[in-house]
C-alpha cells in the first residue's frame, strides 16, 4: 500500500473481463484494528464490483479528508486580523490570508523571477518610476507564491501546520502582546463569517 496525501482511495486490481471496463473509483473506508472496512453500503457495493478475492493484493492511495472546520477557523483568524491589525482593514478574509502567506512564506512555493521583469511590472502596473534603477539582465529575485489552502490540496496535518505558522507570524510581527496559542484561541471565539 502506498500512503500519500492526494486523491481519495483508488482501488485497482488485476482486471477481469467484467472489471476491465471499470475505472478506478473512490471508496470511503473506516479504520478498524488491523484493517480498513467500507464505510457505507455504497462503498461495499463499489468494492464488490471489483470482484476482489481474499488474499488478493490491490494498489491503493490513502487520503484523509480534511475537516471543513479548519477552513472556517482560518477565515475567523483572517477576520480577527482584518478587524484589529492596522493596514489590513481594507482587505477581505481571503486577501488577508494570501497577504500573510506572501509576507511570511508560510504555505508558499518559492519562485524565482528576473529582477528586470519585477521592475518593469512596478513601473507599468503601479506607476512607480524605476528608470533610475539599473536592470541587470541576469539578476534573479526570490519570491513567495501562496499555495491554495483548499480542502482538496492538503490534509489536516499540513493545514494545521500552516495555520499555526500564520498565528506565529502575526504574533511576532503585528501582535507581540499575544502568543500564537492565544491568537488561535481568539480566532476560535470570533463569529463565523462567510468564507
Amino acid at each position: 500500500m502506498t500512503v500519500n496525501h492526494h486523491p481519495p482511495l483508488q482501488v485497482q486490481s488485476a482486471p477481469t473481463k467484467e472489471a476491465e471496463a471499470l475505472p478506478a473509483q473512490s471508496v470511503c473506508l473506516r479504520v478498524v484494528r488491523g484493517a480498513l472496512v467500507p464505510l457505507t453500503e455504497q462503498d461495499s457495493e463499489a468494492l464488490r464490483r471489483f470482484r476482489l478475492r481474499v488474499g488478493q493484493t490491490v494498489l491503493a492511495d490513502i487520503d484523509r479528508p480534511r475537516s471543513p472546520e479548519g477552513l472556517r477557523l482560518l477565515h475567523r483568524f483572517a477576520a480577527l486580523v482584518t478587524e484589529n491589525v492596522e493596514g489590513f482593514e481594507h482587505l477581505s478574509a481571503h486577501q488577508t490570508i494570501k497577504r500573510l502567506q506572501a509576507e511570511s512564506g508560510v504555505g508558499c512555493n518559492i519562485v524565482s523571477v528576473q529582477a528586470r521583469d519585477f521592475l518593469d511590472y512596478l513601473g507599468t502596473n503601479l506607476g512607480i518610476d524605476t528608470s533610475e534603477i539599473p536592470r541587470d539582465a541576469n539578476r534573479m529575485m526570490t519570491a513567495y507564491q501562496p499555495r491554495s489552502l483548499s480542502m482538496s490540496t492538503m490534509d489536516d496535518a499540513e493545514f494545521q501546520e500552516i495555520f499555526d505558522g500564520l498565528c506565529r507570524y502575526v504574533t511576532l510581527k503585528y501582535w507581540p502582546s499575544l502568543t500564537p496559542e492565544q491568537m488561535a484561541n481568539l480566532a476560535e471565539m470570533m463569529p463565523e463569517s462567510v468564507p
